[in-house]
């Protein structure tokens, strides 16, 4: 079996088994470090296929930034003096009969495609990939676009300063 192939259905495991993570933890923190692997997962499967800045970009913005976000969030909100925030979790019974149907179908469509046909298949498979695009991506963002990129990471600080500000406000007592 080829590296590249290996790589895709490891890639692919990972990202399954975190969203199993996720539909079964127990509490929200789990839950979160399930996304963040299936996220990291997706990320890895965007620069097989050759899509470097769209893995990078997962990578920094929901792996990074939106996971630690929601972590600093539970840990921000929690009113529990516990460790963990409890995951309440409703219709699994119908989420799993989704899963398995789609599964299904899924599974039926790969089973049934003749793959060799498709001709961006058949004829992508011996150009080489595109040069990296991302040396130029990171000379534009930090010279033409740099003050936008600033104004953006500013604009989330004060997001999650406000966020942390509100949520761990004192409740007034008199009302």
């Amino acid at each position: 079996m080829e590296i590249g192939l290996l790589l895709v259905y490891l890639f692919c495991g990972i990202a399954i088994l975190g969203g199993i993570t996720v539909l079964m933890a127990k509490t929200l923190l789990n839950a979160a470090m399930g996304l963040f692997g299936t996220l990291l997962a997706i990320a890895g499967l965007f620069a097989l296929a050759g899509a470097d800045f769209v893995a990078t970009a997962q990578i920094m913005v929901y792996a990074g930034g939106v996971m630690l976000l929601l972590v600093f969030g539970f840990m921000l909100t929690s009113e529990r003096k516990g460790n963990t925030l409890p995951a309440t979790s409703f219709n699994r019974f119908q989420g799993g009969f989704i899963l398995v149907l789609a599964a299904f179908t899924i599974g039926q469509a790969v089973v049934q495609t003749n793959w060799s046909a498709l001709p961006w298949i058949s004829k992508g498979m011996d150009k080489p990939f595109p040069a990296s695009t991302l040396a130029q991506t990171g000379i534009n963002l930090f010279t033409s676009y740099l003050l936008p990129f600033e104004l953006v990471g500013f604009l989330l600080l004060l997001g999650l300063v406000g966020a942390g500000y509100f949520a761990s406000k004192e409740k007034d007592v008199s009302e």
